[in-house]
């Protein structure tokens, strides 16, 4: 039998506190340009929203959080957009939320039941 996958959460930022504390502001001061939906339906400038570390924490799978420049310098094969999900599994990726689905949900609430059917639809809830 085969292990169950990570679920893994991607941003669209880069990894580092300079980046974070450049991501903290830019989402502050103009979030109509802030690059990363997940980013900013999952997190206040400077942490990550109770109700979605509530959530992920009661998930039936390892749920990881990564960035770009991690993800790629990890798979440098991988064709992804960002934000998004993957399943990872014996070191391979595979795509699990696209860019276009993980953009569309403007709340915790959206994001969350996006999660749930995708997760159902892979029988892993």
């Amino acid at each position: 039998m085969a292990s169950q996958p990570d679920l893994v959460f991607i941003y669209n930022a880069e990894s580092g506190l300079l980046n974070k504390l450049k991501d903290a502001v830019h989402k502050t001061f103009s979030p109509s340009t802030y690059p990363c939906k997940l980013c900013d339906v999952t997190y206040s400038p400077v942490h990550m929203r109770g109700q979605w570390r509530r959530f992920v924490n009661t998930l039936p799978i390892n749920v990881e959080f990564s960035y770009i420049d991690l993800i790629e310098a990890a798979h440098p094969d991988a064709q992804l957009a960002y934000p998004s999900a993957v399943l990872r599994q014996a070191g391979k990726l595979e795509p699990f939320i696209s860019q276009e689905e993980m953009n569309r949900p403007d709340t915790i609430d959206e994001l969350i039941d996006l999660v749930n059917r995708k997760l159902s639809e892979r029988a892993i809830l």
